[in-house]
């Protein structure tokens, strides 16, 4: 089996270099006996697309596109009524007495879920388990351990962890030519298990991803296995994103990581700019150009939506816009239902408060949560409400993986768990505040830490 490792830093084109390579691959083997897994669904559906738009080729010749979960899952013979889903973990809890949801975030505090997601992160890498042990009561979490997967037995239910587990136990394989491996960095103890038994018998695999943007290590994702990979390795050495300035304090980050594969690459030619603000009401914000505005913790956006609603700006909190379409398609319809008397339409009805007045401002005759902000936003845009997407994206670094903007404003602040584990792991960090800093293409904004626990990104903090 030959073993080829690419790794690409930030906008240097790893998907791009994926594609050209499959293509190369088509010239003797068919599309059913190549595999391209990573690890989200959004960017196996990306590749899948990718492949079917570049090569002219069906969705039914590219079986073994997607990720090791949907793979498992086939594999395994399962169906959707086998897969754990929100209404078995709520029954769960409620045996057990406690309040589970089964959605595990980066900012996980000590609430119940903490102990189904050491469950998970246990079984996917054990090591980076020990972590969460500090915060729960051991005895709690052998109950809850074996009570759940008893659970899941008598319901006859898996879950996402599961599938693998069952694949590797059941030593499945996938009969391809060609494995290609994308955001390998991403990757936990268990699904490199998966990865060496589904493609044993493969005559190459490709494994690409960048450690330097290692960032899901507090869920499982095992960088140092990959590291430990060998292979013949090409690093892909120019940006298309990155400007010289944002570049060079990228880099600065990048080389405080002590546990990496060294990487040098090129910026864009572009000179690029990197500076720093008090406060976010210095910045202006150019609706032309596209801003991320980034924080390490959930703790700290509530302070940045409430500042872009005083000034009328429309955003997208995370992946959601601040203004939903059906939002403003109710205001129209009510808008338009006072010219001509007469209530039209699905959505408006369940918008209108009992006892309405058509002859009342939509604001007094709408249950709206967020009206105050709407009117703000109206008031600052001569009465037009928003069309199209929003400019400004509000997340936490986490969420931003992969994308990137013209602009981005980067947080400093870190709650005390977040600061204590950098102390503790300092790579860890390090990696999650390079993957803020590069998502950059124009300029980098660093905000000055507005407490005493903050990622150290001033000059002379360092």
């Amino acid at each position: 089996m030959k073993i080829d490792l690419i790794y690409g830093p930030p906008g240097t084109g790893k998907t791009t270099t994926l594609m050209n390579d499959i293509e190369k691959t088509l010239e003797n083997v068919s599309p059913e006996k190549i595999a391209f897994v990573t690890f989200t669904k959004e960017g196996a559906e990306n590749g899948k697309k990718r492949a079917m738009e570049k090569f002219g080729i069906k969705a039914e010749d590219l079986p073994y596109f997607g990720t090791l979960h949907s793979m498992a899952f086939r594999a395994n013979g399962m169906n959707r009524a086998s897969v754990i889903q929100k209404k078995h973990y709520f029954e769960f809890g409620k045996k057990v007495g406690m309040n589970f949801m089964g959605y595990y975030t980066e900012d996980l505090k000590n609430n119940d879920d903490l102990y189904l997601f050491f469950d998970e992160v246990y079984r996917n890498t054990p090591a980076s388990a020990q972590y969460y042990l500090q915060t729960l009561d051991t005895a709690k979490l052998d109950y809850i351990r074996k009570n759940y997967a008893r659970y899941k037995e008598q319901a006859n239910i898996y879950d996402y962890t599961d599938m693998i587990e069952r694949f590797v136990k059941d030593q499945k394989q996938i009969p391809v030519h060609t494995a290609y491996i994308d955001e390998s960095q991403d990757l936990t103890n268990l699904q490199w298990k998966m990865v060496w038994t589904a493609f044993r018998g493969a005559e190459r695999i490709v494994i690409a991803g960048d450690d330097d943007q290692a960032i899901y290590e507090w869920s499982g994702a095992d960088v140092k296995y990959l590291l430990q990979i060998e292979g013949n390795a090409r690093v892909l050495n120019q940006s298309y994103r990155v400007p010289d300035a944002i570049l060079a304090y990228g880099k600065r980050i990048s080389k405080q990581i002590k546990n990496r594969f060294n990487k040098e690459y090129h910026s864009t030619g572009e000179k690029g700019e990197v500076f720093f603000i008090n406060s976010l009401k210095e910045v202006q914000f150019n609706a032309t150009e596209t801003w991320m505005i980034l924080s390490r913790n959930n703790y700290y956006l509530s302070e940045v939506r409430e500042e872009l609603e005083k000034r009328g700006l429309f955003y997208y909190n995370k992946n959601e816009p601040s203004i939903k379409p059906q939002e403003i398609q109710a205001i129209k319809l009510y808008l338009q239902a006072q010219k001509d008397g007469v209530i039209s339409g699905n959505i408006l009805p369940s918008y209108l408060k009992k006892g309405y007045k058509i002859e009342n401002p939509w604001y007094e005759s709408m249950k709206l949560d967020n009206a105050t902000y709407i009117r703000t936003y109206l008031a600052a845009h001569n009465g037009k409400l928003p069309n199209g997407t929003p400019k400004i994206r509000v997340s936490t670094i986490h969420g931003v993986k992969g994308g990137e903007a013209d602009n981005v404003i980067l947080l400093t602040d870190m709650t005390r768990s977040t600061y204590n584990n950098f102390k503790a792991n300092p790579d860890t960090e390090h990696r999650v505040f390079y993957v803020g800093v590069t998502r950059a293409r124009k300029r980098l904004i660093v905000r000055y830490p507005t407490s005493k626990l903050f990622y150290p990104l001033r000059e002379e903090d360092w």
